[in-house]
């Protein structure tokens, strides 16, 4: 009883504060809510969707080793990643011979 008392109360108070603006119909007022509203739908599913994508590689990436394991992969380098080989300072087989400066 207390909700629906609330409910049409508030919304009693918004049709008047929207009749009170000059620029602004009630029609006008539910079709902009129910574009917000659609607009919240769509991008709140977009946002759910990373969300899972995110948890799931975060879980794969925690348990990486079980999950190589159960591949049958847990012997094979898959990924090389040195932080600093791109940068170049070192990183794996080069044909340059690195220069060594020796003081006496």
């Amino acid at each position: 009883m207390f909700f629906c008392l609330a409910f049409y109360v508030n919304a009693a108070i918004i049709c008047f504060t929207i009749g009170l603006l000059p620029d602004w119909t009630i029609n006008e007022f539910v079709v902009q809510y129910v574009e917000f509203i659609t607009w919240l739908l769509v991008h709140g599913m977009k946002v759910a969707i990373s969300g899972v994508i995110i948890m799931f590689l975060v879980i794969i990436l925690s348990y990486r080793e079980r999950v190589a394991a159960a591949a049958g992969v847990e012997h094979i380098k898959l990924f090389r990643f040195g932080k600093w080989k791109y940068f170049g300072f070192g990183g794996g087989d080069t044909h340059v011979v690195s220069i060594t400066i020796t003081y006496y």
